[in-house]
């Protein structure tokens, strides 16, 4: 017989074997959810499978956390941007930004539980406590989010890449709260090259000086401008130096570089941004970001876009010549970026976007027109392309303009945009663009046969990529006049453009009334008296810009 102590310690072991077993299963069984896709993908056109990633490649992985307070985020926004608001210019700093859309203690705690129960190389939370970057191995990787990592290689450029096909998921309980992982399923559109000589007038940036009629240049020590690169996108000091002594303008050295650059190896989108931005805003203080990535498997705009808003110090102003078609971005993603760029309009910059050179854009079935993005954002400033000829701007064929598909238009843009839609000749069928969406570009400028300098060989190269460093070195030196007197930065300039400055002071800007941008087997729009989707509002005319954005 058994004696009765041992009973008990067979029925406790019993007992807490039984309560493990529950416990496994449960854990086992926990339920998995997908985020941003629900099916497979496909390898995207351009890209070629190079087979399984390497398991022991590493990866960056980030997690945007659910963030609280977006209405409200959205709505002190509009407070700081609008000219007739009592809080107009009353920005917010970046502690008051992290106490307004920090996720909830909870949220964070349980995300960050539950990663820690995987070997991670490295785990980092964001300054603003929205975002977690880790670093990971495949292998982890695979198993934490159950998908399959593939190695990508974009015919073109060579560039590689560390993506999965799969839908991810994550569990239950840690799915309810994220918007998305980065890191996964997003492939960047690489630009191989920008558009070469089109046999028009070439134009430096004396011409652009001389024709836009500015004169300023910038000496306030607390303004600032950027560019900001991605993909192998790098400048030369050298180049710097030698476009500057080419044209006679004042030589000045990139104050600051983020990330890392190659000098050796310089591009022509960067050596476009950079000799502009600078030869343009002349005398403004300028840092430049490079955002890459260390390894094939970090996604690089995500990153940069994070770390702009756990930085204390961005510059008032960024140009940015980046984007994609807007039906390759989810909407998860599209509307996450979105209220980054809002976060930034808070602080009190002006980001400034290229609207890209594929005209309206075309599906490939001819049956839809295909805006881009992130030019389709309404949080941002976006800028189109004209050349100039006969001393009369003409809206560039190239410049990419329309209506988004995910986006709503803002209010201050209806009466714009129903008269356009009221007069213009030879629109595209209705059915092929949302007449009721977000409405760009915003403004324009020089996009054809610009003079730069790279490997210190004079070209001439044209592209939206020209036009949007111009543009922003413009809002750059009204900066300057205004951080002078001791006002505010611009910030967020859409509902100001909108609202005050084209209906009070419509000489602000040069009004392009001819051109048209169809894209391969779709039309275009025409451009028009007015607001249109080839030229926006037009070519800022820089004293009378000036003038009203610092009446404001």
């Amino acid at each position: 017989t058994q004696s009765t102590g041992t009973l008990k310690v067979k029925e406790y072991c019993m007992r807490c074997f039984i309560l493990l077993s529950i416990l496994v299963f449960i854990v086992i069984a926990e339920p998995r959810r997908t985020l941003e896709i629900h099916r497979k993908q496909t390898v995207p056109s351009g890209w070629i499978l190079l087979g399984d990633a390497p398991s022991d490649s590493k990866l960056t992985l980030t997690f945007a956390l659910k963030q609280q307070n977006k209405a409200l985020l959205r709505a002190k926004l509009e407070d700081v941007s609008y000219p007739d608001s009592p809080l107009y210019g009353k920005y917010l700093t970046l502690e008051e930004l992290r106490t307004l859309v920090a996720p909830e203690r909870h949220v964070k705690e349980a995300v960050t539980s539950w990663l820690s129960s995987f070997p991670l190389l490295k785990m980092e939370v964001t300054y603003t406590e929205d975002y977690i970057n880790v670093d990971v191995s495949v292998s982890v990787a695979e198993q934490m989010l159950q998908v399959d990592y593939l190695r990508f290689e974009h015919i073109a450029s060579g560039t590689k890449m560390i993506r999965t096909l799969d839908p991810y998921s994550v569990p239950a309980h840690i799915h309810k709260h994220l918007d998305l992982i980065g890191g996964t399923i997003r492939f960047p559109k690489i630009q191989t090259n920008i558009r070469r000589r089109s046999g028009r007038l070439s134009i430096s940036p004396l011409d652009i000086r001389r024709i836009l009629q500015v004169n300023d240049n910038g000496t306030e020590p607390s303004n600032f401008q950027a560019v900001a690169q991605f993909l192998q996108q790098y400048y030369s000091p050298s180049d710097l130096t030698a476009f500057q002594k080419k044209f006679d303008l004042p030589v000045q050295a990139v104050e600051r570089v983020i990330g890392p650059n190659n000098p050796s190896n310089p591009g022509l989108e960067a050596s476009l941004d950079i000799e502009y931005i600078m030869s343009i805003g002349s005398g403004i203080r300028t840092w430049f970001f490079y955002t890459d990535g260390e390894h094939e498997g970090q996604e690089p705009f995500l990153l940069w876009a994070t770390s702009l808003n756990s930085m204390q110090s961005v510059p008032y102003v960024i140009s940015v010549s980046y984007g994609d078609v807007e039906s390759s971005i989810t909407t998860d993603y599209a509307d996450r970026v979105d209220v980054e760029f809002q976060k930034l309009g808070l602080r009190g910059i002006s980001v400034l976007y290229a609207s890209g050179d594929d005209g309206a854009g075309c599906s490939s079935d001819c049956n839809a027109l295909q805006p881009n993005w992130p030019a389709s954002s309404a949080y941002v400033t976006t800028v189109g392309g004209v050349y100039y000829s006969d001393n009369t701007f003409i809206g560039d064929t190239i410049s990419s303009g329309g209506f988004s598909n995910y986006f709503q238009r803002a209010s201050y843009q209806d009466s714009y945009v129903s008269e356009y839609l009221k007069n213009a000749p030879n629109l595209p069928p209705s059915n092929l663009y949302n007449q009721s969406g977000r409405a760009f570009p915003d403004l324009a400028s020089f996009s054809e046969d610009v003079i730069i300098i790279t490997f210190g060989i004079e070209q001439e190269v044209g592209g939206t990529s020209c036009a949007a460093p111009v543009v922003s070195a413009l809002v750059a030196l009204v900066n300057d006049a205004r951080l002078k007197q001791g006002r505010s930065p611009l910030g967020f300039l859409n509902p100001a453009l909108y609202t005050k400055v084209y209906p009070n002071f419509s000489n602000a800007f040069f009004d392009v009334t001819s051109g048209n941008n169809p894209s391969e087997c779709c039309p275009g729009f025409t451009a028009i008296k007015g607001w249109d989707p080839v030229t926006g509002l037009g070519v800022p005319n820089y004293p009378n810009f000036k003038k009203a954005l610092e009446s404001l």
